[in-house]
């Protein structure tokens, strides 16, 4: 059981399924943000603090990503590539 909680932890926590966990937030409350509109409705909801924690999510997670690009890069420069050996 340990394992199960282990691995679920290592897929919650993944940049990419905190990238794509975002988008959703985004993309869902994006569309009640303007569906509102549409009805030209102006009341401040739920959906507008989701939309802007959506979007901190998203900068937060592609800053992880970045960090980890750069890490790799900067690595391969001191090591050098390895070719499978």
């Amino acid at each position: 059981m340990h394992r199960f909680f282990a691995t679920l932890d290592r897929i919650i926590n993944h940049p990419y399924a905190k990238i794509a966990v975002a988008l959703c937030l985004v993309a869902t409350s994006g569309f009640e943000i303007h569906h509102e509109m549409e009805l030209s409705e102006s009341k401040v909801g739920a959906h507008h603090g989701l939309f802007v924690y959506g979007i901190a999510l998203v900068v937060s997670a592609l800053a992880e990503v970045s960090e980890t690009a750069v890490q790799a890069h900067h690595s391969l420069e001191k090591d050098g590539p390895s070719h499978g050996v």
